[in-house]
């Protein structure tokens, strides 16, 4: 396709015109020929004036030598157009240092300590959550961004409405009669912001006012513009731009930038705002890694201005919001669950790139990263029925999310392993089954060259427990529970929940009394 559009270019470009006092240029496989005007050279193009006036450009390698020759002594190193002196004057000057490809390998031994500096890279709106497989890397990290959320309504906004008056000590005159408040905390400090509209009659909430300089003034300081609001009957929605601001983080002033956008509804004179700002920034640099420049990007997932944010187990087997750290990150993949075999890491103590166990140290404000290769023994740990992603958790390692596939055997560090919770997936990522240990985590010894299987993957069975409510009613619960006790949280085939399981209360003479359906929660 591309040959037949080049070949129809130059048949639009050489169809024979007769101009008088012109030039007969052909092109450079002989087939096609047309008089024209010689009036410029720039940019390797050659500029033509046919007989009609119309201006065309031609490439000067698509015309033949002849013609190539004569463009080259019209225009001589004395007047040369600009693209020419320009070229002229970079060979003339040593090229710029380029950074080595990815290829090539970095002058850091793998088995030493490293020290990546990772320069900031800044990400744009909107599509956050777009599935195409062509994403650029921006629109992948931005992916992986958790806002955070700010719920107004009506004029205040209860301890949020509470905590924006005792940090702001000064407001604009607002258009709007409800304008937007709200604190947001970067790098452990209270900023406040509003939003408000340029006019009255603006399509939603267009103009936002930001305290960057943390003085309790929203009056001095650079307003921005939203890059789109719309307005519908009882609803408006507003995207702005990313927002620049200097923070102060773990001691160090460091350069950060952040998104906003905001929802709003008003329905019979009830009005409710949702306010999300996620981080516009992430950072990125270099490791050496088998003898290879390797890319490594921090991501600040949960949006508060730090970069080694580790996640961390509570009580009740759910996760901490920590950041990211990703290794050769894939745009193709879509927002990728992390864990082996993906690309994305969870921040923690250590870092496990192929079989490699990295001690990992993070600036706070994301600017540098230490990687120290640790010198452990490794085992292995298997699901022998079904692909899975676990999270587990050790006291020298910290939290780890294995993502395998069935019979795959991970590769694990030597040691006692809790395992909290996991994900069986059956036929894709739609069809799966999500499951939890409370506070009650099975262990897995993972022994030196050894393959210990994980706790998971068997028969599951059902549990009906009952008990006496409100009006002397009788509750029934029904509980999917696994070989080692853990519950199931959630169910989906095809990415829909299954039919609501059924039951039947019958008396001592097998009658049927009453019949009914679970709920779902």
């Amino acid at each position: 396709m591309k040959r037949l559009l080049i070949v129809l270019l130059i048949v639009s470009l050489f169809t024979p015109i007769a101009l008088a006092a012109a030039r007969t240029w052909k092109s450079s496989n002989g087939k096609y020929s047309v008089e024209a005007e010689l009036i410029g050279f720039e940019d390797g193009k050659v500029k033509l004036k046919k007989a009609n006036g119309k201006v065309v450009k031609v490439p000067l390698e698509s015309l033949s030598d002849a013609d190539q020759k004569f463009v080259k002594e019209q225009y001589s190193k004395d007047d040369e157009p600009d693209d020419a002196k320009k070229k002229e004057k970079e060979n003339k000057t040593p090229p710029p240092k380029e950074e080595p490809k990815q290829e090539e390998a970095t002058d850091v031994a793998e088995n030493d300590a490293q020290e990546v500096e990772m320069k900031l890279l800044s990400l744009e709106p909107p599509e956050r959550r777009s599935s195409d497989k062509t994403a650029t890397l921006k629109s992948y990290l931005l992916q992986l961004t958790r806002p955070q959320s700010i719920v107004q309504r009506d004029k205040d906004s209860g301890a949020a409405g509470a905590k924006f008056k005792r940090i702001v000590k000064k407001e604009p005159k607002y258009v709007v009669p409800i304008p937007v408040r709200g604190v947001v905390k970067f790098g452990g400090k209270e900023y406040a912001f509003a939003l408000d509209a340029v006019a009255k009659k603006a399509g939603g909430y267009d103009r936002l006012y930001f305290d960057a300089n943390g003085d309790g003034d929203l009056t001095d300081d650079p307003t921005t513009s939203a890059l789109s609001a719309k307005k519908q009957k009882t609803s408006s929605k507003s995207q702005f731009p990313p927002v620049k601001v200097t923070l102060n983080v773990g001691g160090e002033s460091v350069e950060y930038a952040f998104l906003l956008n905001v929802y709003c509804t008003l329905v019979q004179d009830k009005f409710r705002a949702n306010v999300s700002i996620y981080s516009a920034v992430a950072r990125e640099g270099y490791f050496n890694f088998e003898n290879k420049r390797t890319k490594v990007v921090l991501v600040d997932h949960n949006s508060n201005g730090c970069f080694n944010d580790a996640v961390s187990v509570q009580a009740n087997g759910r996760l901490t919001e920590g950041d990211m750290l990703l290794i050769d990150p894939d745009p193709g993949k879509g927002a990728s669950a992390p864990g082996s075999g993906s690309d994305v890491n969870m921040v923690g103590k250590v870092l496990c790139v192929g079989k490699t166990f990295y001690r990992v140290t993070i600036a706070p404000g994301g600017g540098k990263l230490q990687l120290e290769p640790m010198q452990i023994e490794l085992g292995s740990v298997i699901c022998s029925n079904f692909a899975y992603r676990a999270i587990l958790t050790n006291d020298d390692y910290g939290v780890v999310i294995l993502t395998g596939g069935k019979g795959q055997e991970i590769v694990l560090a030597e040691g006692s392993w809790k395992v909290v919770g996991y994900t069986l997936f059956a036929g894709g990522n739609r069809t799966y089954l999500e499951a939890s240990y409370g506070r009650n985590w099975p262990t897995v010894a993972v022994k030196k060259g050894e393959t210990v299987a994980l706790p998971f993957g068997g028969a599951y069975r059902t549990v009906v427990t009952g008990g006496r409510g409100k009006n002397n009613k009788i509750s029934l619960l029904l509980a999917i529970v696994g070989p080692s006790g853990e519950r199931c949280r959630q169910i989906l085939v095809n990415g829909r929940r299954p039919p609501k399981p059924q039951f039947v209360i019958k008396n001592g003479s097998d009658e049927a009394v009453h019949q009914g359906k679970f709920e779902y929660g």
